[in-house]
């Protein structure tokens, strides 16, 4: 990880600002795991104007609360641009993520070898209240898997809303699943570019 923020020694990271940077590897994507990693409790943390790039994830979100990523840029990922697990209170706005899954290189290249997202959000535990809006996710340079992707297993609220997807052949545009009736998704006001495709 080139910036970790939290998790060594039960740390935690709280009110961090990171802006104005470019972050990433100067090699091909496996070189560098993550460019940014907030673990562990930590919480409370603006990401804000960045260019993330070349590595395997560009972010990974690991049981936190209250980060914002705002007006950045995610390119050149071997898996997910952006990887949530129980992440709650997230806010992701005004971003540019393309070049994803750079993995995948021929059609029918397998989920288990390419299997990366624009945005993925993975709830197994206490988390909700996610605001992805206003974002422009490219995916027609790779295939597989999804623009954008949330499971949820635990009650809590998404707001999906001003997005702009592009697809090629085998991604879709949306997947959105809850195994939790008290879990409400409003989704409204987004676009799916070659492919008209959302899955729930």
């Amino acid at each position: 990880h080139i910036i970790n923020l939290g998790g060594y020694g039960g740390a935690s990271a709280e009110n961090m600002v990171v802006r104005d940077l470019r972050i990433g590897g100067s090699g091909g994507y496996e070189n560098i795991n993550s460019c940014i990693r907030i673990v562990a409790g930590s919480g409370d943390n603006l990401l804000y104007n960045l260019h993330l790039h070349n590595a395997h994830w560009a972010i990974r979100l690991m049981w936190t609360s209250g980060v914002r990523l705002i007006r950045s840029v995610i390119d050149g990922t071997a898996d997910d641009g952006l990887f949530s697990q129980n992440g709650s209170n997230v806010e992701i706005g005004w971003c540019s993520v393309r070049m994803v899954n750079q993995r995948y290189h021929y059609v029918g290249t397998s989920e288990g070898d390419a299997g990366g997202d624009g945005i993925q959000f993975h709830c197994d535990g206490s988390c909700g209240n996610l605001h992805l809006h206003d974002n422009y996710i490219d995916r027609t340079d790779s295939g597989n898997k999804f623009c954008i992707i949330t499971h949820q297993n635990e009650a809590g609220h998404q707001l999906i809303e001003n997005n702009y997807c592009r697809v090629g052949p085998h991604v879709v545009g949306y997947y959105l699943n809850s195994f939790s009736p008290d879990t409400s998704t409003i989704f409204r006001f987004n676009v799916v570019d070659n492919d008209l495709s959302t899955h729930s």
